[in-house]
């Protein structure tokens, strides 16, 4: 039986209206939930349970291959600047048409990890500024 391979997914990010891959990526995690919510009505005292808003979040995990303005420096520019930018992530092969997610994001964290005699390695956690456009993501 064949099974998906994390090989198969890689995040692109929007470096002026063309979407990048960002280089030496080890591992993505696309978060889709819903939250529920409860309120009670003073008035009558009656509890009312909904559903809320959906979550998203996306996580990339990677090795920066210096040089790579188009990916890990264009991250550590957003992420300094508070913007928003177009976050993809593609199946393989990764052209335009393989688009299984796609939505605005802030760069939320970006966490380095630096051990002695090894490479770094980076974590960036992206959170939605508005709803997602694509979402096909199985």
């Amino acid at each position: 039986m064949a099974k998906l391979s994390s090989n198969d997914y890689r995040v692109f990010i929007d470096t002026a209206s063309v979407f990048s891959a960002v280089g030496g990526q080890i591992s993505t995690t696309v978060d889709r939930g819903e939250t529920s919510f409860s309120a009670i009505d003073k008035a009558s005292v009656v509890e009312v349970t909904g559903r809320a808003m959906r979550n998203y979040s996306v996580a990339l995990e990677y090795r920066p291959d210096l040089p790579d303005t188009a990916g890990h420096s264009r991250l550590e520019t957003v992420y300094a600047s508070g913007a928003a930018i177009g976050v993809q992530v593609r199946k393989s092969p990764f052209a335009v048409g393989d688009v299984v997610f796609a939505c605005s994001m802030r760069v939320a964290s970006m966490n380095t990890g630096s051990p002695l005699n090894d490479v770094n390695t980076i974590n960036a956690a992206f959170t939605p500024v508005a709803a997602p456009t694509t979402d096909t993501l199985a």
